[in-house]
């Protein structure tokens, strides 16, 4: 997982948009041949525009609460696990953060 986090860290900082961050880490696995499978969900907070992109590999969706209203499973389209298949795209999610707004992910 070490080595996942830094990839991740490394593509992100790098400035590749959530759905490429996926896809690089998931070649990257590929190429260490290491038989892992991994599940992520990778979120870009933009506060300047108020908004959050996802990226999933596998993982379970966040939790999205509107002030004054109940939180909901948020409709994030997955991707496959990490580690499957080299060549496998991540779709993006993009939904606004308007005030108040709380977001929960989790494992």
């Amino acid at each position: 997982m070490g080595q996942v986090r830094t990839a991740i860290h490394a593509h992100a900082t790098a400035g590749a948009a959530p759905g490429q961050v996926l896809a690089r880490t998931n070649r990257l696995l590929a190429d260490l041949d290491s038989e892992l499978l991994v599940s992520c969900l990778y979120v870009h907070l933009d506060l300047s525009r108020g908004q959050a992109s996802f990226a999933n590999a596998g993982h379970v969706p966040p939790l999205l609460r509107h002030a004054r209203h109940p939180a909901a499973v948020l409709d994030v389209e997955p991707g496959p696990l990490l580690g499957i298949d080299t060549g496998d795209d991540y779709p993006v999610t993009t939904v606004p953060l308007l005030p108040g707004t709380t977001l929960a992910l989790y494992t």
